[in-house]
C-alpha cells in the first residue's frame, strides 16, 4: 500500500478535477515525494490565474497545499 500511495498521489496532480489535484499535492507533501516538486512548481507558476478564487474553494486549497508541499518538499 506505502508503494502505491506516490504513484496515486501523481495520478492525482493530473485529474481534471480540482478538488483531487488539491488533494494530490497534499499527498506529495506529506508523503515528501521529490518526485511532485517539478509538476507542482509548474502549477504554482500557473497559478496567477486563481489569484481572484475565492478562498472557500478548490482552487485557493490547490494552491495552498501546492505552496505547502513545496516548502516540505525543499526542507527535507
Amino acid at each position: 500500500m506505502k508503494r502505491e500511495l506516490p504513484a496515486r498521489a501523481m495520478a492525482l496532480l493530473e485529474s481534471a478535477e480540482m478538488r483531487n489535484r488539491a488533494w494530490g499535492a497534499y499527498l506529495c507533501g506529506s508523503l515528501l515525494v521529490k518526485a511532485c516538486g517539478p509538476k507542482l512548481a509548474a502549477e504554482l507558476e500557473k497559478a496567477t490565474s486563481l489569484v481572484a478564487a475565492p478562498e472557500d474553494g478548490p482552487e485557493f486549497f490547490y494552491v495552498q497545499a501546492s505552496l505547502d508541499s513545496l516548502i516540505r518538499l525543499q526542507e527535507n
